[in-house]
């Protein structure tokens, strides 16, 4: 009995292992192509950090390669993401003209 519940773990794990690089390739791809805009927004956020200071790199090459970021003032950086995202999804809204279809519905 205890067996069988082995060798029925052991083909779920299996399964699993075969299953699961797909479903992150699928995960993966979702968010390149559904929201992209977001990942944009925070590449923009984290230039902007840099730029103002809240994010600092240090590097290293004596023995290798070695490159540590420091954030510096998260609370920053947080409001910067925010800003930049707020902008995302109002920037389309701003460009919408009054007279665009969409925005007139006929009650009839």
């Amino acid at each position: 009995m205890a067996f069988d519940a082995l060798i029925i773990l052991a083909i779920a794990i299996l399964i699993l292992l075969a299953v699961l690089p797909i479903l992150l390739g699928a995960i993966i791809i979702t968010l390149l192509v559904f929201a992209w805009p977001l990942l944009l927004a925070l590449g923009i956020a984290l230039l902007i950090g840099i730029l103002a200071g809240a994010i600092s790199f240090e590097a290293s090459t004596t023995d290798g390669y070695s490159l540590r970021i420091h954030i510096k003032d998260p609370f920053l950086l947080a409001v910067i993401f925010i800003i930049v995202v707020v902008l995302f999804a109002i920037t389309p809204l701003l460009l919408l003209p009054t007279h665009h279809p969409a925005l007139h519905t006929t009650w009839r």
